[in-house]
C-alpha cells in the first residue's frame, strides 16, 4: 500500500482530486436540503428501507415492463448511509457517495496503470461528467447509478486484461452491480468483461510454464472472484427459486415476447441512436441530442451512419499503430473499449418502447474511452517515434500540465454552473412534499390511510406513500384490510375541477390541494380527501 502511494505523488494527488470535486460538491449538496422524493425515486427508497427487515429485497428496481431489474445490491449499499444520516438525506447521500468512490477509484486506478493514459483519460472523463452535470452525481435513480460505474468497469477490464491479479473480484464485482442496477446494460457489460478474460487469456497463452508455475499464487484470487460472484447473485437465485414466476423468468418473457405497445428499437434502430451516441457530434462531449425535449426526456432524433465516420477512420489508425508496434497496452484497452461498444449497440438494440434520454446515457463513458483508446494508442505510436527528440522530452512536462489544468478547468466549471440537488421529478416531489404534512397529519389522527386503487398509480402517491413510511403511519391499499384497521383516511387523486368537485358530492372532505404543470397537458389537482 505504502510503494502505491509513492507511487501516485503529488501529482497523482491533483488528478484525483480535481476528478473527485464535482462529487464531493455533490455530496455536499445532498446534505444541506431535506428532500421528499416521489415516482421512481419513492419506490426505491421504499426498497432501501426494507433492507434488514423480513422484507428485504432480493430484486432491484421496478420497471414499466412489469418486472423488476435483476439485483437489489443497489439498495443494500444504499442502505449504509440512509441509515446513517437519516432518511431525509440518506439516497442523496448514498448516490454522491457511490459516484464520489467510483471516480476516486477510476482517477487511482489510471494512474497507477499508465500516468501517460491517465493524462489523457481523465480529461475527457471530466468532459463526460461536466455534460451530465454535478446534479447527475446526487441521483439516486437506477439508470443514473451505473453510467460512471461503466466507465471505472472499462478501466479495470484493462487492468484484469494486463494480467493484474486482484483484477478479477473488481472486474466481476462491477460487471453485477452495473447489470443488476440497470438490465439494459447486460449486452454491455458481458462484452467489456469478455473482452478482458478472452485478452487476458492471450497475454498469457505464450507463457505456459510462467502460468503453471504461478498457479497456486493466483489461485486465491480467482477464489475471490467466485466468491463475489455468488454473493452478488445469491439474493437472485433466492427469489427465483422461492417466487413463481421468478423475476429472471418474467424478464426472459418481455425479452422473447415483447408486447406490441413497445416494440424493441432492433438492430436497425439501436444502429441509428448508436450513431448518434457514438458519433460526432457527440452528446458526451456537450453536444445537443437531435429532438430532445427537457420535460419529457424523450429524444425524437437518431443518427445517420455519416456520424460515425470520424470515428471509424481514428479508429482503424489507432489499429494500425497499436498492431504494428506490438503495443500489448493499447492493444488491450482498444480491445475492451472496442467490445463496449459492441455490446452498447446490442443494449440499445434491445431496448423498447419510447426512447428517453436516460435510456441512452449508458452508452457516454463507452463512447468516451472509444476515444481515449484510439487518441492513446496513436499518442503512444507518436511518442515512441520521437523518442529521441530533446524538445519533445522537454515538452512533456508542459503537455502534463496542459492537461491537468484542463482536467481542474472542467472540474470546477461543473461544480460552479452544476445544477447541484437539482433531480428528475422535482416538480412532482415538491407536490408530494406539498401535501404530506396534512396528510400525515390526518392519517395518524385516523389510524392509517387507505389508497384509492386509481391514487396508487400517481407518481405523487408514491412521495406520500414515504412520507407516511417515515412517520410510522399504516397505511394498505386493501379496502377489506383498511375496515378491518379501522382507517378513516382516504388518499385519493383527482384531475381537473371536475375531479375535485366530484370529490366533494362524495362526501370527501379536502385535505389540501395543489396544482403541477406537464408539458402537452393542462395541469392537475392532486388531493388527498377523506
Amino acid at each position: 500500500m505504502r510503494r502505491r502511494l509513492i507511487r501516485i505523488g503529488p501529482l497523482g494527488a491533483l488528478a484525483m482530486s480535481a476528478v473527485a470535486l464535482p462529487a464531493v460538491a455533490a455530496l455536499i449538496s445532498a446534505g444541506r436540503r431535506p428532500w421528499l422524493p416521489a415516482s421512481d425515486w419513492a419506490r426505491i427508497e421504499l426498497h432501501v428501507r426494507e433492507v434488514g427487515t423480513s422484507h428485504t429485497p432480493l430484486v432491484g428496481a421496478f420497471s414499466r415492463y412489469g418486472w423488476h431489474h435483476p439485483g437489489p445490491w443497489p439498495f443494500y449499499l444504499l442502505s449504509v448511509p440512509y441509515r446513517l444520516v437519516g432518511a431525509a438525506h440518506g439516497l442523496l447521500v448514498g448516490a454522491a457517495l457511490w459516484n464520489l468512490v467510483t471516480l476516486v477509484a477510476l482517477a487511482a486506478l489510471l494512474w497507477t496503470t499508465d500516468r501517460g493514459l491517465a493524462l489523457m483519460a481523465l480529461p475527457m472523463l471530466a468532459l463526460l461528467v461536466h455534460t451530465l452535470g454535478a446534479g447527475f452525481l446526487n441521483d439516486p435513480w437506477n439508470p443514473s447509478l451505473p453510467v460512471l460505474s461503466i466507465a471505472l468497469l472499462v478501466a479495470v477490464a484493462h487492468r484484469h486484461a494486463l494480467g493484474a491479479r486482484w483484477s478479477g473480484p473488481a472486474l466481476f464485482g462491477l460487471a453485477s452491480l452495473v447489470v443488476q442496477s440497470e438490465v439494459t446494460w447486460l449486452p454491455l457489460a458481458a462484452a467489456v468483461v469478455a473482452a478482458a478474460v478472452i485478452s487476458r487469456h492471450v497475454t498469457t497463452r505464450k507463457a505456459t510454464l510462467r502460468v503453471a508455475t504461478n498457479r497456486f499464487r493466483l489461485m486465491p484470487a480467482t477464489l475471490a472472484s467466485i466468491a463475489v460472484v455468488a454473493l452478488a447473485w445469491t439474493p437472485v437465485v433466492i427469489d427465483q427459486a422461492t417466487a413463481h414466476p421468478g423475476n429472471l423468468t418474467l424478464i426472459a418473457r418481455q425479452t422473447l415476447h415483447p408486447s406490441r405497445r413497445d416494440p424493441s428499437f432492433g438492430l436497425g434502430g439501436g444502429a441509428q441512436h448508436f450513431a448518434r451516441e457514438m458519433g460526432v457530434p457527440a452528446p458526451w462531449m456537450g453536444a445537443h441530442e437531435a429532438g430532445y425535449s427537457p420535460g419529457l426526456d424523450r429524444i425524437a432524433g437518431t443518427g445517420r451512419p455519416a456520424d460515425l465516420l470520424p470515428l471509424l477512420g481514428i479508429a482503424a489508425l489507432a489499429v494500425g499503430v497499436a498492431t504494428r508496434r506490438r503495443d500489448r497496452s493499447a492493444q488491450a484497452l482498444l480491445a475492451v473499449a472496442f467490445a463496449g461498444a459492441v455490446g452498447a449497440l446490442g443494449s440499445m438494440a434491445s431496448l423498447r418502447g419510447t426512447p428517453y434520454q436516460w435510456l441512452l446515457r449508458g452508452v457516454w463513458p463507452i463512447a468516451a474511452w472509444v476515444w481515449i483508446a484510439c487518441l492513446w494508442a496513436i499518442g503512444r505510436g507518436v511518442a515512441a517515434a520521437l523518442a529521441e527528440r530533446p524538445a519533445l522530452r522537454r515538452a512533456a512536462p508542459a503537455l502534463a500540465g496542459i492537461a491537468l489544468v484542463a482536467l481542474a478547468a472542467l472540474a470546477v466549471d461543473t461544480t460552479w454552473r452544476g445544477s447541484l440537488g437539482q433531480r428528475q421529478a422535482d416538480d412532482r416531489a415538491r407536490v408530494a412534499a406539498q401535501l404530506a404534512p396534512a396528510v400525515v397529519a390526518a392519517a395518524k389522527a385516523a389510524g392509517g390511510a387507505f389508497l384509492w386503487p386509481g391514487a396508487i398509480t400517481a407518481d405523487e402517491t408514491w412521495g406520500l406513500i414515504v412520507a407516511l413510511n417515515r412517520a410510522g403511519v399504516p397505511w394498505t391499499d386493501d379496502l377489506d384490510a383498511a375496515n378491518r384497521a379501522g382507517m378513516s383516511l382516504t388518499i385519493g387523486f383527482a384531475q381537473g375541477p371536475a375531479g375535485i368537485e366530484q370529490a366533494r358530492r362524495d362526501g370527501q372532505t379536502i385535505l389540501a390541494t395543489t396544482r403541477f404543470g406537464w408539458p402537452g397537458f393542462p395541469g392537475s389537482d392532486v388531493i388527498a380527501a377523506v
